[in-house]
């Protein structure tokens, strides 16, 4: 773990742990050789270590009170009594662990479902010509447009080519027109400023639009200048 990686993925909005939100409180900027000052980290080893000490003291107590609370539920019960509660306790441990494949379940449709539709966009943007599978989802989701519904896909596609032929590629050969310049990057240019119009609007960036904000930007300035990344 370092702190490029964690950066990473806040930009990219991605939930840190709670191991990683507590390396970004605890981080400090490295010296001039680019290492943490000796002191910082001793320090941090003996809080460390006083953290674990404490959760081995804390976890041996929580056994023997478990113990206990045990023996007082089942003083004065009979054989049948103690079996049941047993069984009960078995039910609900084995209810928590239905529960949490469920959650793992629902969590790996989830994932397999954004695989499908990302296949999807890629095909559609394959087969209409279209410049950036990313955006053109975006544009999709933005529209709330059903994938299975081949109409509404047709209709979409219609109506943006007319309104923003330059997110298409172009059907041109090469060495016509009057245009100057390379047709692909100006075409690439015109994709990014179209996509930092819209971003341009939203009243609140998440972390991940703040970062492609940026990194567009930077494309475009690029692009103007006629410098290359």
């Amino acid at each position: 773990m370092n702190i490029k990686e964690i950066l990473g993925k806040i930009a990219k909005g991605e939930k840190l742990s709670a191991e990683e939100i507590d390396f970004v409180a605890n981080w400090e900027v490295p010296d001039d050789n680019g290492r943490i000052p000796k002191d910082r980290l001793d320090k941090e080893i003996e809080k460390r270590k006083a953290a674990e000490s404490e959760q081995a003291r804390l976890e041996s107590e929580l056994a023997a009170l478990k113990d206990k609370i045990d023996e007082l539920e089942t003083n004065g019960m009979d054989e049948a009594q103690k079996a049941k509660l047993a069984s009960e306790r078995e039910i609900a441990k084995l209810k928590k662990q239905v529960d949490a494949l469920t959650a793992a379940n629902e969590e790996a449709k989830q994932r397999a479902a954004t695989l499908e539709r990302t296949a999807k966009v890629r095909e559609l943007a394959t087969s209409k010509k279209f410049r950036d599978s990313d955006y053109l989802d975006y544009k999709l989701k933005s529209s709330e447009i059903d994938l299975d519904n081949q109409e509404a896909v047709q209709k979409f596609f219609g109506d943006l080519e007319k309104s923003n032929p330059e997110l298409f590629e172009s059907n041109a050969k090469p060495g016509t027109g009057t245009t100057g310049g390379n047709p692909n990057q100006n075409n690439v240019n015109a994709v990014n400023l179209a996509r930092l119009d819209e971003l341009r609007k939203k009243p609140n960036f998440t972390n991940a639009e703040a970062a492609e904000f940026i990194k567009l930007s930077e494309a475009t300035n690029n692009a103007e200048t006629g410098e290359n990344n």
